[in-house]
Order: C-alpha cells, then structure tokens, then sequence
C-alpha cells in the first residue's frame, strides 16, 4: 500500500506540473483573446485562421481611430511572420505579446 500511495503522489505531482504549464501558456494566450474580444465580439466569433485574424485586427485598429495606413503598419509588424491565409489560428506568446504591445 505504500507503494501505491507513493506513485500516486508522484503521478499526482506531475499531473499539477502539467496543469501549471498549461495553464500558464493559455495565460499568454488569453492575451490574444482578450485583444479579440475588445470590440465587443461573442468568444465564439474569435478568428479561427490567420487571415480572420487579421481582417479582425484591423477592424479593431480603425474602430479605434486610427488611420487605415498606420493600422497596416501595425498589421505587418504584430504579424511579420505568420501566414495570411485559411491555416489554423495558433498564437504563441511571442505573437500575443506584439500584438497586445502595439
């Protein structure tokens, strides 16, 4: 029975590493859906490939204010080095920290 208390510790410890690294990554991420959400959108209409993503960047940018150039600019900066297309809309951190920090 010790042995059997001590492996389900074990296993249990790495069970709560593993949640703390997901949680902490979806942290980083949750920036990039609170971005998404600040024009008032539902959490189901969030973008689901890069190019919505984009079309939603800079629907936000203007609706800010902000001139269609600069907002372009701002586009190619935050998303230099994604793809602009159907592909699926995985952000990283580094991505949601540019696009937070623009």
């Amino acid at each position: 029975q010790d042995n059997f208390t001590a492996s389900r510790r074990l296993d249990g410890g790495h069970q709560e590493e593993d949640q703390e690294r997901q949680r902490v990554a979806s942290g980083n991420t949750d920036e990039c859906q609170e971005f998404f959400l600040l024009d008032g959108r539902s959490p189901v209409e969030l973008p689901d490939t890069w190019g919505e993503a984009r079309a939603a960047f800079a629907e936000i940018c203007t609706n800010e204010g902000t001139p269609m150039q600069e907002c372009s600019q701002h586009e190619e900066h935050v998303f230099s080095d994604q793809p602009r297309g159907m592909e699926v809309f995985e952000a990283d951190t580094g991505f949601c920290q540019r696009l937070v920090g623009d």
